[in-house]
């Protein structure tokens, strides 16, 4: 119907009463169309189109000027309509018009002077409909509204790049919080001009990777204005944007504690694992040198009580008894602490052993043990593993020796079994012995650390230290679960490894 505004000659035509044809679109259009007289009377309206669109018809006065039938909000801009069609002959403005009912309607008026059209000026009105578009329109803003309210509020970067890697998008708020850089040190410049040299070709794989994968992510530093350097975690996604043209939207978090933290870690790490290995091979050299004098202690001690046996009284005696006995007790705990820390020091390539002749022959060497204790074994079939067989044969003998030394029974019992499980190997060693108090459960594993006396159970307290120790080594981990004068079980799982 908008080219009825454009011709009068045209619209001459159209108007003659006898143009049955015309009158059929015009009564038939979804357009409303007024027809007005230079005193802004109604002379015609195509009453169906009103009576679909709005529920009048002609005898309800629909004139669309009319103040009860215009918003309002929008009372300037009709007026301003009217003024611009009086006097310029033609207007348009986008309204909403009042139905029957009372709700509102969204309308696109467009308005005609016809001149000297029937020997009278009149005015030609046609309003179409755009209540969906106005509120596709609606949906839109309030969804760029809610948009740029998240993006501006967001505590992450959020930037957008073209192809070419020029930044045309940014959340100024965050960017001048974490970078320093306003909205226009930004737009229009490309997002590696702010890149640290040495994370260049990173940053490039990471973003050209981006539009080529549709998805990205990396974690890359940037400059501050200030010239200082910060890490952002990077995560992207590649679209297309209205104009077909491929764009990629950019999510950065800045992680420059988390990198320092990890950075302090690392270091700190390295130095422990320095610390450590010194101060293992301080403690394997020291041990090593403190056996030789202890030797000397010890045995210059006993000559001098065998060669002036006679001339010593008791106490002279006893006193070089305690001395031999000192020296006895340090030099086992020397050689515990040098075990203690050859589990490293002195570590072994893994491979693969028989645990049932580990356990044959960790029985032969504690032959005497057991039949002074009068123990009784049960074993399962034990399977191959892979490991260190010194270290493997160290843990299932201290544990062994465990069950008997501290068994009060007068036929110890002592079970050995291994179960499979899904990525390792659980073992398990159960006696009959005194039990231990859940409450040590853990400090029994700590180095020196003696439940009893040295005069009810002698030893140095090493010994599931060093299990412990190599069972980590392994990869597995140990642990204990007893009941006080029923026994104990210790339990521990070795990884399967593959074996070539």
């Amino acid at each position: 119907m908008s080219d009825f505004l454009k011709d009068n000659n045209y619209l001459d035509f159209l108007l003659g009463e006898s143009n049955v044809k015309f009158q059929f679109i015009f009564n038939n259009t979804n357009d409303l169309i007024q027809i007005f007289n230079d005193k802004m009377e109604i002379e015609y309206i195509n009453e169906n189109a009103h009576l679909r669109t709005l529920g009048y018809v002609n005898e309800d006065g629909v004139n669309i000027l009319s103040d009860d039938k215009i918003h309002p909000k929008e009372t300037k801009e009709a007026q301003q309509f009217l003024r611009d069609l009086i006097q310029k002959g033609e207007a348009e403005r986008e309204g909403r018009l009042k139905h029957r009912e009372g709700h509102w309607i969204w309308f696109n008026i467009r308005g005609k002077k016809i001149l000297e059209l029937r020997d009278s000026i009149q005015f030609l009105i046609i309003s179409s409909e755009i209540s969906k578009r106005k509120y596709a329109e609606q949906k839109l803003k309030e969804s760029e509204e809610k948009y740029s309210f998240i993006t501006e509020n967001a505590n992450d970067l959020i930037d957008i790049i073209n192809i070419k890697l020029e930044i045309e998008y940014v959340n100024e708020e965050v960017h001048k919080k974490v970078l320093g850089y306003s909205k226009k040190d930004l737009i229009g410049n490309l997002l590696l001009n702010f890149v640290h040299p040495d994370d260049f070709l990173t940053a490039m794989k990471v973003l050209k990777g981006g539009f080529k994968k549709g998805e990205t992510e990396g974690t890359i530093r940037f400059q501050h204005k200030n010239g200082t350097w910060i890490w952002l975690e990077i995560k992207g996604k590649a679209f297309l944007d209205n104009d077909g043209k491929q764009k990629a939207l950019l999510i950065s978090r800045d992680e420059t504690k988390r990198k320092k933290a990890e950075d302090d870690l690392k270091a700190t790490m390295e130095e422990l694992k320095r610390s450590n290995e010194d101060l293992e091979n301080f403690a394997y050299v020291a041990s090593h040198d403190l056996q030789e004098p202890l030797r000397m202690v010890a045995s210059f001690t006993q000559l001098l009580a065998k060669r002036y046996k006679d001339e010593l009284d008791s106490e002279a005696h006893e006193y070089i008894d305690f001395a031999v006995d000192g020296a006895k007790r340090m030099q086992q705990l020397i050689n515990d602490l040098l075990t203690y820390s050859q589990v490293r020091t002195h570590a072994k390539p893994f491979t693969q052993l028989d645990l049932n002749e580990i356990l044959e022959k960790v029985l032969k060497d504690l032959k005497y043990s057991i039949e002074e204790s009068n123990a009784l074994f049960m074993y399962d079939s034990l399977p191959v593993i892979m490991g260190d067989k010194s270290q493997i044969s160290q843990v299932f003998q201290n544990l062994i020796s465990n069950g008997l030394k501290f068994n009060d029974k007068e036929y110890p019992l002592i079970n050995i079994s291994a179960e499979s499980k899904k990525s390792h190997w659980l073992f398990s060693i159960r006696d009959n012995g005194i039990g231990i108090d859940s409450k040590y459960y853990d400090s029994i594993f700590k180095i020196f650390k003696r439940l009893h006396s040295r005069k009810d159970y002698p030893g140095t307290g090493i010994g599931l230290s060093i299990c412990k120790r190599i069972i980590k080594r392994h990869g597995g981990e140990i642990w204990i679960e007893s009941k006080l004068g029923k026994g104990s079980v210790f339990y521990f799982s070795i990884p399967k490894i593959k074996i070539k």
